[in-house]
């Protein structure tokens, strides 16, 4: 049994199926290599994995088999190269608690992107190309992370509406410039922390939040709001 694998810096391109057959590891750690393809049962036969890191290599896309995966917790694929996060590219996840896509080219996530990862809590998608959001079957997500992404001007009401047990939302540093009235209110009703600064807001919609009765943070700085109405920050 090995609690940490850690194989960094070695110019790896692919792993093969059964790349890890019998092993017990608790954590692996494949970044900073040079891996492009993964095959589906690649992680196949590994027992007990709870914590899967690729950081920064070249994998454009990924699935994983239903084989012996069910343990892992934690899959941080950040800094990669992925441009689209496609239908129940994680279902065989079934207890993923936290989830990094930072640092990616993401411009896409399908309806489907995280259907049934009901365990799942946090999810990171800094730093992509993200345009519009989809978020089906994460009930229980607490904190989701969207900023930085740079093509993001709209948030539409329907945004969030999974949502309905976040917590911390981060929709800094991107170029938002208008959020449709009942995009908070009408689910985030957990919400304790909203950070929406370094954008381009120049008005805030009456009422916005309204409902937020949890909130305790709440950061508009560096916007162009150059006016502020009663009943803005209700």
């Amino acid at each position: 049994f090995y609690s940490l694998v850690t194989i960094k810096n070695k110019n790896i391109r692919r792993l093969s199926n059964y790349a890890f057959q019998s092993y017990k590891i608790e954590k692996l750690d494949l970044s900073n290599n040079k891996i492009e393809e993964v095959e589906t049962y690649a992680f196949a036969s590994i027992k007990g994995l709870k914590h899967l890191q690729k950081s920064l290599n070249k994998v454009e896309t990924i699935k994983f088999s239903n084989r012996d995966l069910s343990s892992l917790e934690t899959l941080l694929l950040d800094g990669n190269l992925f441009t689209a996060i496609q239908s129940y590219m994680f279902e065989n996840l079934v207890g993923l608690v936290h989830l990094d896509l930072s640092f990616n080219q993401i411009e896409y996530l399908d309806s489907k992107a995280f259907a049934e990862r009901k365990r799942v809590r946090y999810i990171n998608l800094a730093s992509n190309r993200l345009k519009q959001v989809n978020f089906d079957g994460l009930n229980h997500l607490k904190i989701l992370d969207l900023r930085q992404n740079r093509d993001f001007t709209t948030i539409y009401n329907d945004s969030f509406l999974a949502l309905v047990e976040l917590e911390e939302l981060h929709l800094e540093k991107n170029n938002i410039v208008k959020i449709e009235n009942n995009t908070f209110r009408k689910t985030l009703k957990m919400l304790k922390s909203l950070y929406i600064d370094n954008n381009n807001l120049v008005s805030l919609e009456s009422g916005m939040f309204s409902g937020l009765k949890n909130l305790l943070n709440l950061k508009l700085s560096r916007n162009q709001i150059d006016i502020l109405l009663p009943g803005q920050l209700d």
